[in-house]
């Protein structure tokens, strides 16, 4: 994985452990955008979906 993708999706899970869905999904989108083929971005990017969008959240 490129470092700086790796970076993006490291900065977007913190959001995500923290609490702050908005800029976690920012973040994760970006990252995806970067690298579509990253398993790791859209997995968390899918668990953020179904854990928090799918409970109303953001």
């Amino acid at each position: 994985m490129d470092k700086g993708l790796e970076t993006i999706v490291e900065k977007g899970l913190k959001f995500l452990n923290n609490g702050d869905y908005e800029k976690a999904l920012i973040d994760l989108d970006k990252s995806i955008k970067l690298d579509s083929s990253d398993w790791r971005a859209v997995s968390f990017r899918n668990k953020y979906i179904s854990l928090f969008k799918g409970n109303g959240c953001c």
